[in-house]
């Protein structure tokens, strides 16, 4: 599923996918999104992974995309 996002910055437009990794061996699924500046192709990526109790909407989390 994809979502378009408006960024603070007035031109800038973020694309945001959200996806799952599921294990075969039936272990929990791994959960994501991925935010792509809108008319451009990633050349690297970064992985923030939060802890046990950290929640992805909160803190730094949501502005990070945006810098």
């Amino acid at each position: 599923m994809s979502t378009v996002l408006e960024t603070s910055a007035p031109s800038s437009v973020v694309t945001l996918t959200r996806w799952e990794l599921r294990p075969r061996d039936g272990q929990p699924p791994i959960r994501g999104e991925s935010r792509v500046l809108a008319g451009t192709t990633p050349t690297s990526t970064v992985v923030i992974c939060h802890g046990f109790k950290g929640f992805k909407n909160w803190g730094f989390f949501p502005p990070l995309p945006a810098r």
